[in-house]
């Protein structure tokens, strides 16, 4: 370091360079911040577009009612608090009235290879997949886990996968069966509802809060329970209202990937 050759301006000039520096920094930092607040809005943009594109389409705004389409019949009661206004045709009902919760999966053959589907399998986010490629004996799985079938959708029900979204319809099953991490919930679309339109509901915030707000359990381990996700308030629009919805979102969301990709 002794034979460094370091440039010494007169001292006048060393006091107006460390002012300077000193005026800058503070708009140095300032941009740092800017800039990171700017990367974070970036990250999260792509999942609150979606959020606000859900939450339009659960309340009627995104696909249009038309005329000629009759009212929706009444299902069960109506629930006695309902969360937000929707179009004059639909109808609030419950989750209970439109799907089967957890039903009954049975086979007598032992050997029947079929899928299995720990938590780890279904992608989270606003995503509707599920890897389905492990394969079990029915014999391994019969007991002890979660039953599904061909398009039942797949709910998780603790914390934070809940939060995080996991939820899928399961497709390409082994023999048309399923078998996974009990920390599903396991529904079934009734003939009055497109599984998709239910599969975009349970991912839409205003279900998410629900979920949330009706916990049970201890702190890291809190689930959405049976029959809270039961009485859970439904809008349910016309059938071909409701596929019109779902093939909206695909359209919309899939524009949003090709933005952010």
């Amino acid at each position: 370091m002794r034979d460094w050759w370091i440039p010494v301006p007169p001292i006048e000039e060393q006091r107006r360079i460390v002012q300077k520096l000193n005026e800058l920094l503070p708009l140095v930092e300032s941009y740092g911040r800017e800039q990171l607040a700017l990367e974070q809005l970036e990250k999260e943009l792509p999942g609150k577009l979606r959020a606000s594109l859900l939450s339009e389409a659960i309340q009627g705004k995104l696909a249009p009612q038309l005329d000629t389409e009759p009212a929706v019949d009444q299902i069960g009661e109506v629930p006695e608090d309902v969360p937000f206004a929707i179009p004059e045709k639909w109808k609030w009902t419950r989750i209970q009235d439109v799907a089967t919760l957890n039903p009954k999966i049975t086979t007598h053959d032992e050997s029947l290879k079929v899928s299995f589907a720990p938590m780890a399998s279904v992608d989270a986010g606003y995503i509707n997949h599920i890897n389905t490629s492990d394969e079990r004996s029915w014999s391994s799985v019969k007991t002890g886990y979660a039953k599904f079938a061909e398009d039942d959708i797949l709910l998780a029900k603790i914390t934070p996968c809940f939060q995080n979204r996991k939820s899928a319809i399961a497709t390409n099953l082994k023999n048309g069966i399923g078998c996974g991490s009990t920390e599903f919930h396991v529904l079934r679309a009734s003939k009055e509802v497109d599984k998709e339109y239910l599969l975009m509901f349970l991912k839409s915030q205003w279900f998410i809060e629900y979920g949330v707000e009706n916990f049970k359990g201890t702190a890291g381990q809190q689930r959405l329970g049976t029959a809270d996700l039961k009485s859970c308030p439904f809008p349910l629009p016309p059938l071909k209202e409701q596929r019109r919805i779902v093939e909206k979102l695909n359209v919309l969301f899939k524009d949003l990937d090709r933005l952010t990709g």
